[in-house]
């Protein structure tokens, strides 16, 4: 489920889990790179999406980023 700002959760709960928003992203590039022409409304917000989730990688540093992520996860988060 997509929670917003490159963020995905597996299902309604509050708990993010960062495995999800990683594969959503890989798949969904994947699909955008085969589909570009055909779904350009989708691939448009795939990649809007994927741009946030590697701006905020970014941001917040390679190390850092798991320990967000762990902290995310176990916290109530996007309530």
């Amino acid at each position: 489920m997509y929670r917003g700002d490159g963020i995905y959760s597996d299902g309604e709960s509050s708990r993010i889990d960062y495995y999800n928003s990683f594969a959503f992203h890989f798949y969904s590039l994947i699909y955008c790179s085969l589909m570009e022409g055909e779904d350009t409304e989708i691939c448009e917000a795939f990649s809007s999406r994927a741009k946030k989730f590697a701006e905020m990688a970014l941001l917040i540093g390679h190390l850092n980023f798991l320990f967000f992520f762990i902290w995310m996860t176990m916290t109530s988060f996007g309530k």
